[in-house]
Order: C-alpha cells, then sequence, then structure tokens
C-alpha cells in the first residue's frame, strides 16, 4: 500500500419500520415513467456480524444515524476496541484488516469491500 490513506466509511443506521428491500425504480418526483433511471444497489444486508455473531436488538428510544468518513493512516493500527451500536461500511480505498482478538478470526478488506461491524462482543 503507497502512502495514500485509506478512507473507511462507516454508515450507522436504523431500520425502523416498514419494508427494507431496497429495489431499482424508473420514475422520477415529477411522476414521468423513465424521465430519469435511479439505480440503488444493496450493498450489505445481513443479521449478523462478518464473524457471524448475531447482531443484537436495537435499543429503544429517540432513533439516530450518524454517517462517517474516517481516514486511517496507511500503515496504522488501530487500537482493540467495540461498537456500542450496529454498523456497517464500505472500503473506499486501500486496505483494511480486522480481527477478533479473542478467537483469532481475521477479515482482510480491499476497495470497494463491505462490513458489518461487531458489536460489543
Amino acid at each position: 500500500m503507497n502512502m495514500f490513506t485509506a478512507s473507511f466509511l462507516l454508515f450507522f443506521y436504523l431500520i425502523l419500520s416498514g419494508n427494507a428491500n431496497a429495489h431499482s425504480t424508473e420514475q422520477s418526483q415529477s411522476g414521468h415513467p423513465n424521465e430519469s433511471k435511479i439505480a440503488v444497489d444493496v450493498v450489505i444486508k445481513s443479521d449478523t456480524s462478518w464473524d457471524g455473531t448475531p447482531l443484537p436488538a436495537y435499543p429503544t428510544g429517540q432513533p439516530e444515524i450518524t454517517i462517517l468518513n474516517i481516514t486511517v493512516p496507511a500503515g496504522a493500527t488501530l487500537p482493540i476496541h467495540e461498537h456500542p451500536y450496529i454498523n456497517a461500511g464500505i472500503l473506499i480505498k486501500g486496505q483494511l484488516t480486522v480481527f477478533r482478538e479473542d478467537n483469532g478470526k481475521t477479515l482482510h478488506l480491499k476497495a470497494g469491500d463491505s462490513i458489518t461491524e461487531l458489536v460489543k462482543i
């Protein structure tokens, strides 16, 4: 990996209700069919973390959504940490390796790969 940084974009989200299926549509906001085509691709849809651990139930209370663009310098090592809430991300550039300290499971990501993070393991 060169001197460029690896950017990791995390999406924190809650699916509150209704149908969560992503789909494509060919109708614009003006209501005219085929005026513009919008494509929606499901990047990741999972009920487990990257290592197969089931995700916890959503907490009660006011929902909140945060989108982060995290830049990690090439060669950097992050401290061992937990995520208190369900989150997922896409590696925009570079490479990233994540692992579980307790059992050694490892995941190697490259640009374009997605991940559902571990939650309070």
